[in-house]
């Protein structure tokens, strides 16, 4: 009778404690006799084989298929190979049969192999195995006990010993500890379709992390779409309007009308009408509390044809380039006085000198508009230090208080 000869080898993957979570590392290589070219193992991409656990070396093995195992040589490694359980010296080459574990610093892997030259007609009850005495038996024989697997279609046949069995088809008394069937793990009818490539050894089915990464990009997709399609829906709705600050006093206030426009202001204010272009209203007991109300052309505004958001812009450009630590609270928005007149409102805070006053973190509310065609432009300030409480209340009402005539 013709002796089973092999014709595929795999290496499974039992344990593989230090893999990185979503890591592209097969479960199963599988190897075929190439007497030209010794493969590869370790940690770095490149390899024939690439194990991504953290303690395989970067070039941990070299592997020779033969026609009777895998001779494989530990090149130097940092954490060392063991052939069931026994250490490899390294730089001396040692055949795994299959059946062995082979643990490749902390991965152990299983070797286990298929053969062929079974013709379909021939029984089971009638295959023969070599033992290590080099006599052939019965494998199928109950003193024997051997367990195994075969096709009558392709003409294969797989070797698996239960504990108890004495099979070596290589000719070396194999331990019942290091064969063992996997048919659990690993279903013979799988329906996975794997080929060879040019370094003789198959990958296995996609990991997970590859359906993970579909779903993501899918996800990514479908959010850009649905991103695009509100902003289009949206592009031709009015912006939203920002809201004026409490037009509420802490006090009893009287209205004025100043520049044209109508203003509120606490009754122990202040009024300076500066020059034909601006009016201020002060709080009596402070230098820097104060309600300004201009007409551009004016000493802030010197340009009475741009839009009022132009107008609050050109505003805060100045504050950055000109004061010290400027900082934007609330940068250019659109909003409405309370009668419904559009204006645009800022807010920041910087520190200055104002007509030989210095001014720390002055905090500034500032708010433009066009009434019967005029520009106008007002603001609302004091040092951060006083801007709380009722000074606060009264300088947000102010501002917020006023109307077009």
């Amino acid at each position: 009778m013709t002796i089973p000869a092999l014709v595929d080898m795999k290496l499974i993957i039992l344990e593989e404690p230090h893999m990185l979570p979503g890591a592209p590392q097969p479960d199963v290589f599988d190897l075929w006799y190439n007497p030209a070219r010794k493969l590869k193992l370790g940690r770095k991409v490149g390899n024939d084989i690439v194990l991504v656990d953290i303690s395989v070396s970067r070039f941990h093995l070299e592997l020779e298929i033969r026609e009777d195992g895998l001779l494989v040589c530990d090149m130097n490694s940092q954490n060392g190979t063991q052939l069931n359980g026994r250490p490899l010296a390294p730089m001396q080459s040692a055949l795994v049969r299959p059946g062995d574990k082979l643990r490749v610093g902390d991965v152990l892997l299983l070797l286990e192999a298929s053969y062929e030259g079974v013709p379909a007609n021939v029984g089971i009850d009638n295959l023969l195995a070599q033992t290590s005495e080099g006599k052939f038996v019965n494998i199928n024989s109950p003193e024997n006990n051997a367990l195994v697997d075969a096709s009558a279609d392709s003409g294969q046949i797989s070797f698996a010993a239960q504990p108890q069995a004495v099979f070596d088809y290589f000719g070396e008394q194999v331990k019942p500890s290091t064969v063992r069937d996997h048919s659990e793990l690993y279903p013979q009818d799988s329906g996975l379709k794997r080929s060879r490539n040019q370094f003789g050894y198959k990958r296995s089915k996609p990991r997970a992390w590859l359906f993970m990464l579909l779903a993501l990009l899918i996800t990514i997709i479908i959010g850009a779409i649905v991103y695009v399609l509100a902003f289009m829906m949206n592009s031709g709705a009015s912006p939203k309007l920002a809201n004026l600050p409490s037009h509420v006093f802490s006090s009893p206030a009287n209205s004025d009308s100043a520049l044209g426009i109508i203003v509120a202001h606490p009754s122990t204010w202040i009024r300076q009408d500066v020059d034909p272009s601006r009016v201020i209203f002060t709080k009596p007991d402070s230098t820097t509390a104060a309600l300004t109300i201009e007409k551009p052309p004016s000493r802030t505004i010197p340009n009475s044809n741009i839009s009022p958001d132009e107008a609050i812009r050109l505003y805060i450009t100045n504050i950055k380039a000109k004061a010290k630590n400027p900082k934007i609270l609330l940068d250019t928005v659109e909003t409405k006085l309370l009668d419904n007149t559009p204006a645009w409102i800022a807010k920041a805070v910087f520190s200055t000198v104002e007509d030989n006053v210095s001014v720390q973190d002055y905090t500034v509310t500032v708010l433009s508009f066009q009434c019967n065609g005029n520009l106008y432009f007002a603001s609302v300030g004091e040092e951060a230090r006083f801007y709380n409480g009722v000074v606060q209340q009264d300088l947000e009402a102010s501002i917020s208080s006023i109307t077009c005539r």
